[in-house]
Formats: C-alpha cells, structure tokens, sequence
C-alpha cells in the first residue's frame, strides 16, 4: 500500500471461530472481531468472512472498498497454481467451494488466501523470533496440527500447498489406549481433543473440549473425514 488513506483487511478463518481485523497503511490495526464460526459450511462461510469485512469498515467510518488487499488464513492446504482449497476436514464443503473466486468477485483481484500456519511463519520471520532466521519451522498445536516451513527465506508450501500438513503422520499407538486404532495419527494425538480425552480418563472432570462447545464431530468422524480427503486427492492411508 502507497497511500495514508489505503487500508487491509485480513480474516483468520478457524473450524470454531473466526478472527477479522482491518490495519492502515501502516500496519496498525483500527478495528478487529471475533465471532464463531458459522457451522453451515462453505458458502455461508465466505458470507460471513465478507460480512465481517463491512462491519469491521463501519466501525472504522470508511467504505469496505478502500480495503485495498485482503488476506484469508485458510486451516488447510492452498493449491498455490490453482487457488484449490483440501484438507479441511472442520469446515463443510469447503473443498468443494470456489473461496478465492467468491472473495475475489466482493473486494476485488487483490485477495488471496493462505494456509493459517503458513501465515504465522511468516509474521514470525518479519516480526517476530524467527526474524533473522533463513530456515524456520512454525509449529502450531491446537485442536489440530500443522507446521510452517521456511527455506533459504521463502515460504515452502510443496507443490500442491500441502507441505507442512503434518496432521496425517502415523504416530505409534499406545496399546493401553482407548482411542481407536485407526485415529493413531499425528494430530488426533497430540490435539486439544486427545488431550482432555486422556485427561478425563485420568479422572480429570472440569475440562471441555471445543467439540463439546460446538457441537463439532468426535474424533472418529473427523478420522473418516481426513480418511475420504485422502482417497479423493489420490493419497495413500497412513
């Protein structure tokens, strides 16, 4: 951005919340929300990304077309050739959703959307520990798993957006546990949902999931979600 007047608009978009905020010129924020996340799926998503957009605009008094780029953090991998949305198993629909042509048809051609770790990558090589680094990781743990790359100063997604998508790495199953076998991966072990279930089964009762506030499908269901998302994608089972 060139002009005092310009602004940005970015969304952090989330299985169970999303995160909106429009900064000025300068990179200063002026105006910011969070909301859940709306539980119907693709289109509606996408709605509300661009509704948050004219709120946020109205709060700070100016029209939402003065956003002159906008950004989206997608929990998934971006094709970076085609603009393709997988491995969004949280959020219905989505990989079947146009949500780059969709954001692009409201605020114009200067949107593009990203995977959410990859973005936190790239805040912490501008702004923050990794700042002087050529080579960094960002790994990023919450109700699921994903990891940022970083080589020789640039951004690694793969060729189909999918490096960093570590949540599909077979991890060695405990024997003893409750979990279904078939959920012995990398991110339906160490996520927030593996966490409190093993918690619980400790005796641990005051704990709650985001599941548990959401309404969002158990482990299992997701496992056969992640599952179909590999076949479709031409992917091997872990």
């Amino acid at each position: 951005m060139t002009r005092e007047t310009d602004y940005c608009f970015a969304a952090d978009l989330g299985g169970t919340k999303l995160a909106a905020a429009i900064a000025d010129a300068r990179g200063r924020i002026v105006a910011e929300l969070t909301e859940p996340t709306d539980r119907r799926g693709a289109a509606y998503v996408a709605e509300q990304i661009a509704a948050c957009a004219d709120k946020l605009a109205q709060t700070v008094g100016i029209e939402v077309a003065r956003a002159r780029h906008v950004m989206v953090g997608i929990p998934g991998a971006i094709d970076p050739r085609t603009g393709r949305v997988s491995l969004t198993p949280n959020i219905a629909g989505l990989e079947d959703f146009d949500v780059l042509g969709f954001l692009r048809g409201r605020f114009g051609p200067d949107v593009a959307i990203e995977n959410d770790v990859n973005l936190a990558m790239l805040g912490e090589h501008a702004l923050g520990c990794a700042s002087r680094c050529r080579n960094a990781a960002f790994l990023a743990l919450g109700t699921g798993a994903g990891l940022g790359l970083l080589i020789d100063d640039k951004l690694f997604r793969g060729a189909s957006g999918s490096a960093g998508e570590i949540a599909d790495l077979p991890i060695g199953h405990d024997p003893t546990s409750q979990i279904p076998s078939a959920s012995g991966t990398f991110e339906l072990e160490v996520g927030s949902l593996a966490i409190v279930d093993r918690y619980r089964r400790q005796g641990g009762t005051a704990a709650a999931t985001v599941r548990d506030i959401s309404g969002s499908s158990s482990k299992e269901t997701k496992w056969r979600r992640r599952s179909s998302t590999r076949r479709r994608a031409g992917w091997p089972s872990p």
